[in-house]
């Protein structure tokens, strides 16, 4: 039996599910599963009504999980899985990742990957001038007015992740009710994000401002000027010795004020089985999720092979950091501090237009105002209705 299935295309997304489908064979050598990969963007904005016909498994983002529950696309799973299962995912499942795949009753899809914006640095030239990466939202400015010339700080911010940055900068002025399911994000309070982009905007360089997170991370890794990069999805897989040119070292996301009860946007990745399965398929694709997502596999197979896991045993474990330069451990508290999008229907319809339109404002240098207005606006024309 053949299953399936689709991920997005890095190494992240793929080398570790591959591992784990290759050690699943071997215990199980009637199952195999089959894996393509998807573009970045894809991942952030395609449709899933567009894959379901053609995939037993998905690997999703949390926000389809509203719309793909509406149109009954992929399966609920609290009662395919064994009890043990959910109490471990339940137990073992790191920040949000767990409470970010539910929509009311529906278990839509299982933690397989954990992320959050986060920070990264060059830690051998931070090392060379005695640099400490920011902790704090004021402190990015320190260092970008101390780097010499021809040094700089990566913003990434392309559509996408402009947008996840106005939510950030959001939640951690207002907590984790941050965003208000009738009319979107307080006015003043988004007033203050979107100066706060255009100070980031003014200190980065301009070739890595509509860049995405792997572009970013790809041009510090190498021998460019990007030394920094604040607000970034964290990708474990250049923390590794020997992955790219210049091992990055990941750290918390600055915050806004010490004491804030929120950090940044929760990603990762969900493992969703799709309503065309059934029937003995089904039984075999439920088995390998559960496999997937057990903590000893997490921890070691998946882990070990360029994988980010969504387990908190795989977080803290020693040799897990030791490899990672103290990725997991330097990195929890921002994921624990975590915020989820609401859980609407056409949330992704409303982020890609919202995300596009926020991107072509900052570019045109559009007052705060109205990018917080706008933001409101295109929120109530496309999620309001369904409300």
């Amino acid at each position: 039996m053949i299953l399936q299935g689709i991920t997005w295309d890095h190494e992240r997304g793929i080398l570790p599910l591959l591992a784990v489908s290759e050690e699943y064979h071997r215990i199980y050598p009637d199952i195999e599963i089959h894996w393509k990969k998807r573009s970045l963007k894809d991942f952030e904005d395609f449709p899933i009504e567009k894959l379901v016909k053609d995939y037993d498994l998905i690997m999703v983002d949390h926000p389809f999980m509203s719309e793909a529950r509406k149109e009954k696309l992929l399966l609920p799973l609290q009662e395919l899985l064994s009890a043990k299962c959910m109490d471990d995912l339940k137990r073992e499942s790191i920040g949000q990742t767990y409470d970010s795949y539910w929509v009311d009753s529906d278990l839509m899809a299982l933690p397989v990957d954990a992320a959050t914006q986060v920070s990264a640095y060059r830690p051998d030239y931070f090392a060379e001038k005695g640099l400490s990466a920011p902790r704090s939202f004021e402190e990015i400015f320190k260092l970008a007015a101390s780097l010499e010339a021809g040094k700089a700080i990566g913003a990434c911010m392309n559509p996408t992740h402009i947008f996840s940055t106005y939510m950030s900068l959001s939640a951690q002025q207002l907590g984790k009710d941050y965003f208000d399911r009738e009319r979107g994000i307080d006015e003043n309070v988004g007033v203050f994000s979107a100066e706060c982009i255009y100070r980031l905007k003014n200190v980065t360089a301009p070739a890595t401002f509509d860049m995405n997170p792997i572009q970013c991370l790809n041009a510090m890794a190498g021998d460019g000027e990007i030394v920094y990069a604040p607000y970034i999805y964290g990708y474990v897989n250049y923390s590794l010795q020997g992955y790219s040119k210049h091992r990055l070292k990941f750290t918390d996301a600055p915050l806004l004020r010490e004491d804030c009860s929120a950090s940044t946007q929760v990603g990762g990745v969900g493992l969703a089985i799709t309503n065309r399965v059934d029937g003995n398929v089904l039984d075999a694709a439920v088995k390998f999720a559960e496999y997937l997502v057990s903590s000893e596999v997490q921890r070691t197979t998946y882990t070990r092979n360029d994988g980010q896991p969504a387990a908190m045993c795989a977080w803290l474990d020693e040799e897990n950091n030791e490899m990672t330069l103290d990725f997991f451990k330097g990195t929890l508290k921002t994921l624990e501090k975590g915020i989820l999008r609401p859980k609407v229907v056409h949330w992704n319809l409303f982020q890609e237009a919202a995300s596009n339109q926020m991107f072509r404002q900052v570019q045109d240098g559009v007052d705060c105002r109205e990018i917080a207005r706008s933001f409101n606006r295109t929120y109530q024309e496309i999620v309001g209705p369904t409300l």
